[in-house]
């Protein structure tokens, strides 16, 4: 090997011990940051297995003081709970007792006056302690209190069974008596039950007595007949203590009560009148064939305004010769229109008249053909028949369409005749 090779091997080798001791301190500083890195680790996970056990102290304190703090609410609830039911209970035995003692009351009352047909009146102190302050008081409460009241109650009235010890005779007799106490207890509750149809059906009738009274009544006092019969009484109706008849107009028909007056009145009559004379004047002198008056060419024999032509007589004789002409115009006209009738009234009898022949005679050459038909044996004396029944079959056509044509210009001269009418 040559000098300038040694030369690049050692520096090669030097380079690469460097580079090894370069490693190796490398690898020593990171396994001391890793075991500071670890012992760090240690004393946080240390500190925090401190911190949950002293948290779980604490929770196992407070959920301790909590129970307490449960368990002493729950026992003053309970015996504030058992102080209202114990006041509750009292309350309704008292009430109890008052009600049974006020049910035998008013039996001894109706039995010592079953025969008597006096009503004694009712004081304040009765009123105040009768049955209807309790029913009052039930209604106030709610369906959870009157359920508490009603177990109460019945632990109050249903008395505990004690049949411990007690021989098969002794159980026979308390069965019997259980018995018929439940038979006694189903038929009180059918009374009651039919007691209260009854009492319903009485309601129901004097409910529609009491409305058939307030209808009479109200048509007595000229009042509709559901005013009466509402929940609230009727409406005053400010009206004049002299008006003998309701005022049943409606509301458009008051609105217009005080419209117009005496002016409008005396317009209205005085158009009507207008109108009335004209008609009869031109029913009187009117005439379809005079020319109407034009605008534009007027006459010159007109008068001056405010003064009516067949009111002045100072044109007697031209008047009566206008009259004389228009008469003798409707007359012509009349006549014209009664020969145009009988005109038109021959020619529809001749149409029918016509019409008719030539029924007959159809019918006639009808008849005439289906005989020949019967007649003949065979079917070659019918060749020589064929050109008289085209022909007679032609002339049939030729009167249809004559029959038609004269039925559309009897159409059209009824059309002229009206239009001319008109």
């Amino acid at each position: 090997m040559s000098e300038a090779e040694l030369a690049i091997e050692e520096k090669l080798r030097k380079k690469r011990q460097e580079e090894q001791q370069v490693w190796q301190e490398y690898l020593q500083q990171r396994a001391k940051a890793r075991a500071k890195e670890e012992e760090e680790l240690r004393k946080l996970k240390e500190r925090q297995q401190r911190r949950k056990a002293q948290r779980a102290e604490q929770e196992r304190m407070m959920q301790e003081m909590r129970r307490k703090q449960e368990e002493a609410r729950q026992r003053e609830l309970e015996e504030r709970k058992r102080a209202e039911a114990e006041a509750k209970r009292q309350r309704l035995e008292e009430a109890e007792k008052k009600r049974l003692a006020m049910q035998q009351a008013i039996k001894q009352r109706d039995e010592a006056a079953r025969r008597n047909f006096i009503v004694p009146r009712s004081n304040s102190i009765t009123a105040a302690s009768g049955p209807a302050v309790f029913g009052i008081k039930d209604v106030i409460k709610t369906k959870e209190q009157l359920a508490e009241d009603k177990a109460v109650a019945m632990k109050f009235r249903v008395k505990p069974l004690k049949i411990d010890g007690l021989a098969s005779a002794e159980l026979k007799k308390t069965v019997n008596d259980l018995w018929d106490q439940i038979v006694q207890l189903e038929s009180d509750k059918y009374d009651l039950e039919e007691e209260q149809k009854r009492q319903e059906y009485h309601l129901k009738e004097l409910t529609e007595r009491q409305k058939q009274i307030n209808k009479n009544k109200a048509l007595k006092m000229g009042l509709e007949l559901e005013d009466l019969s509402g929940k609230y009484p009727p409406k005053v109706r400010l009206a004049s203590k002299y008006e003998r008849r309701i005022d049943r107009r409606t509301f458009g028909e008051k609105t217009k009560l005080f419209n117009g007056g005496y002016v409008e009145l005396i317009k209205k009559n005085s158009d009507f009148n207008w109108e009335s004379r004209i008609n009869q004047f031109k029913e009187t002198h009117g005439d379809k064939h005079v020319p109407k008056w034009d605008p534009s060419a007027p006459r010159k024999d007109v008068q001056e305004g405010g003064q009516r032509i067949y009111d002045d007589d100072s044109d007697d004789e031209a008047n009566d010769e206008l009259v004389d002409k228009l008469k003798g115009y409707m007359e012509q006209d009349q006549q014209e229109q009664e020969a145009k009738f009988e005109q038109s009234r021959r020619k529809s009898s001749v149409a029918s008249s016509i019409q008719e022949q030539r029924r007959r005679s159809s019918q006639v050459s009808n008849v005439s053909a289906s005989s020949q038909r019967q007649t003949a044996p065979q079917p070659t004396k019918a060749q020589p028949q064929a050109p008289a029944k085209a022909a007679q079959e032609e002339e049939e056509e030729e009167e249809e369409d004559e029959e038609e044509e004269y039925e559309d210009e009897e159409v059209e001269e009824e059309e002229e005749y009206e239009d001319e009418e008109e």
